[in-house]
């Protein structure tokens, strides 16, 4: 009778992890937990929503690459990019689509290419530019000149261990120097929202500049500005809250940032 008792028990335990897989996980203030406890669970980030209203949704292929997003205000939808990986031909198509009704977008298709073994080129509008990537796949360099004629935009990165740590932007125009710009990053040792994310490292840096990849941000500064960011995290070692503090000109702002995740 015990070993009846055992087998049921192992199958009710086999049918709640099946249920429970693919579901999108609460915020941890929801679930009252701030542990920094992390385990071998594998989450993909599948929402981000802050308390202005702003939504993103985020759609993976089986391979754990993002091929949606979706980015609503409240419950209005804004636009979506859809991620076409052609890996035939070793480039991958970013489509950008607005509402309907709405003005379509300049840079509404993206074609990345990677011709070389380190380097990627891209068109925006009717102008290609070009990136340069490290071995492991993060941005070096980023020139581009689709903006309007006679302006090119250069970005600089730095890294260290790994993380970035710095990034110059420049802008020129009819080749002089008009601006420039230094920004420089500090990181947690906890895991960030796209620790198992299968996405191309620059692509994920185009995509969602501001977010640490493998780490989280907890401080970016330059010239103008310093943001501060503190975080809360699930019982898996994921933060499933982000508080952004900003200082600017005396004024100190507050944004609050949830991020939601199904099991991969």
């Amino acid at each position: 009778m015990n070993n009846i008792f055992k087998m049921l028990a192992i199958v009710l335990v086999v049918a709640l992890m099946a249920c429970n897989k693919g579901k999108v996980q609460k915020p941890a203030t929801e679930a009252g937990t701030t542990s920094t406890k992390k385990s071998n669970t594998t989450k993909l980030l599948v929402q981000i929503k802050d308390e202005e209203g702003s939504i993103v949704t985020i759609e993976h292929d089986e391979k754990g690459r993002i091929v949606k997003l979706a980015y609503y205000t409240g419950d209005k939808f804004e636009y979506s990019r859809t991620i076409t990986y052609n890996e035939a031909f070793g480039s991958i198509w970013v489509e950008s689509k607005p509402a309907e009704g709405e003005e379509e977008f300049a840079d509404g298709e993206i074609i990345y290419e990677k011709r070389e073994l380190y380097k990627i080129f891209y068109e925006l509008g009717n102008a290609w530019s070009v990136m340069t990537i490290n071995e492991a796949g993060y941005i070096l360099t980023d020139s581009n000149d689709w903006f309007r004629a006679g302006e090119r935009h250069d970005h600089k990165y730095e890294y260290q261990d790994g993380k970035l740590t710095s990034k110059t932007s420049s802008v020129f125009i009819e080749g002089e120097l008009q601006s420039e710009v230094v920004s420089n990053f500090k990181y947690d040792d906890h895991r960030s929202p796209f620790y198992k994310d299968e996405t191309p490292i620059w692509l994920l840096q185009q995509l969602f500049e501001g977010f640490g990849l493998k780490n989280n941000l907890i401080s970016t500064s330059d010239n103008v500005i310093d943001v501060t960011y503190e975080y809360e995290f699930d019982s898996d070692g994921y933060p499933t809250k982000r508080t952004r503090i900003l200082e600017h000109g005396g004024v100190v702002e507050y944004l609050v940032t949830n991020y939601y995740y199904a099991i991969n």
